[in-house]
């Protein structure tokens, strides 16, 4: 390839690059604290969300369809975090992941409990969650944690989703609290990973081959 087309593909690299973080930015409104129900999820309680090819549907009409869809959800999260954990050396990354991996552990503990608690039997996936998250592990290891924050802020924006439909159909205080939380705290996440993605020049999406 001669030295002009190989710049040719660098700049449409970093073209297509700073047009999606400028309309992820443009269409991406931060949710308050407060939830405040989209008319969609309350009139369909349907939550979609992907990321390129992959993405997932639940339809959720009740405290069990959130619990079934949101603990898988986590559970990828958490899964994907510890494996970029061992992928790279950056002190504020490691804290970030860490924290992932840890809340949302934590949150997976709570919903298995209320699941035995409300419903008597334990938690048991059954299929309806298909993984958002790249495979992280095909990737050559200086393109995972730019390949994490991609994918990671639209699993966000989904988990964020299924907490906003959730929120008007539940009759459980414990539901609505934890919808708030997922909203309030994911959201900063999400920002955080943008202000990564347009900060860091080796953030750089993935180009194809």
């Amino acid at each position: 390839m001669s030295g002009l087309s190989i710049a040719g593909v660098v700049v449409s690299a970093f073209l297509v690059f700073f047009a999606g973080m400028f309309v992820t930015r443009l269409f991406w409104t931060p949710y308050s604290s407060q939830v405040i129900p989209s008319k969609i999820g309350m009139e369909r309680g349907v939550m979609s969300g992907g990321v390129g090819m992959m993405g997932h549907s639940i339809e959720i009409k009740s405290d069990a369809d959130f619990l079934m869809g949101m603990i898988p959800h986590h559970q990828e999260a958490v899964d994907t975090a510890m494996y970029a954990l061992t992928k790279t050396q950056d002190a504020e990354m490691k804290v970030f992941l860490q924290g992932i991996v840890d809340a949302q552990t934590t949150e997976i503990n709570q919903m298995k409990q209320w699941h035995r608690e409300w419903y008597g039997k334990d938690y048991v996936a059954d299929q309806r969650y298909r993984a958002m998250m790249p495979d992280l592990s095909s990737l050559p290891d200086n393109q995972v944690i730019p390949a994490f924050l991609h994918g990671m802020i639209m699993h966000h924006m989904g988990a964020i989703e299924m907490a906003r439909v959730i929120f008007p159909l539940t009759e459980r205080d414990e539901i609505r609290a934890f919808a708030q939380d997922i909203i309030r705290d994911q959201n900063a996440e999400i920002n955080r990973m943008l202000e990564w993605l347009s900060e860091r020049a080796g953030y750089m999406p993935m180009m194809a081959h």
